[in-house]
């Protein structure tokens, strides 16, 4: 299902059909949802599965410490799952007045834990874009298990970035 409004994009990209189309989200709760109902399915990473995640954003607004979703597995607070069941996500954080990549998943919480959110992993490039710069395209690599092998990019450029949580 589809909550959001329609955007045309082709003018603004004279390679695209005039009538190619994107989706917008008024941060009020627009969304595009997915029933997944198998717990073993395409969308479903465990360590060793490596994902790719691509996108073309256009941000009209980001606060530093804000974090938006472009796409993400999980954390629906659906009846009967975990509350922090985020199997992957692709998001933008804002940092330093600019739109950074994040990819965040959680992992089973461990008793004991030093800290009580140590099951959730983020990693943020240290770059960005500033929004309301028009639309970029934004990736994210990983393998599930191999914390080296995350990257990140913005428009083609490979960017550094650090695990800041997990």
């Amino acid at each position: 299902s589809l909550t959001g409004g329609v955007v045309y994009v082709g003018s603004q990209f004279p390679d695209l059909d005039a009538t190619n189309t994107a989706v917008r989200f008024d941060g009020e709760g627009a969304r595009f949802t997915y029933a997944d109902t198998n717990s073993k399915g395409p969308l479903d990473f465990t360590n060793g599965d490596a994902i790719t995640i691509e996108a073309w954003v256009k941000v009209d607004e980001l606060r530093d410490g804000e974090n938006v979703y472009v796409i993400g597995k999980g954390r629906t607070e659906a009846p009967g799952f975990e509350r922090d069941n985020q199997n992957w996500a692709l998001r933008l954080r804002g940092q330093n007045e600019k739109a950074c990549i994040s990819f965040l998943f959680a992992t089973k919480q461990v008793a004991g834990a030093d800290r009580s959110d140590a099951h959730w992993h983020r990693w943020t490039t240290k770059e960005g874009f500033k929004p309301k710069s028009g639309w970029h395209h934004v990736a994210a690599t990983y393998r599930f298990g191999e914390p080296e092998s995350v990257r990140g990019w913005i428009d083609g450029k490979s960017l550094p970035g650090v695990w800041d949580m997990g």
